[in-house]
């Protein structure tokens, strides 16, 4: 408890709002956790599918929305994204290059 109140006034913000920030970037993770299992099963896809217009189509449309989740996070799950998406479409390496930095 003494180390919850130090962390929050070191913050500058209430114990409650304390709590309530750490929940937000738990579930961020989960979140982005969940998003990488869902792009591991359109990987498996593409690799037996290549060129799918489903899944160009897919990329094409959400890969800025999810180069932008992946810009925060955790390194190791941003790393995974990264290499996933450029495994699926190559040609937006570039793009995908924003989740690393």
């Amino acid at each position: 408890r003494e180390r919850l109140v130090e962390l929050s006034q070191k913050l500058g913000i209430s114990v409650t709002d304390y709590k309530k920030l750490v929940s937000r970037i738990q579930k961020g993770e989960k979140s982005r956790e969940s998003i990488i299992k869902d792009l591991k099963n359109i990987s498996e896809v593409n690799q037996i599918k290549p060129n799918s217009i489903l899944i160009k189509s897919f990329i094409n449309s959400k890969s800025s929305e999810i180069s932008n989740v992946f810009s925060e996070g955790l390194i190791n799950i941003r790393k995974d994204a990264y290499n996933i998406l450029s495994k699926i479409d190559p040609s937006k390496t570039e793009n995908f290059s924003k989740i690393l930095n």
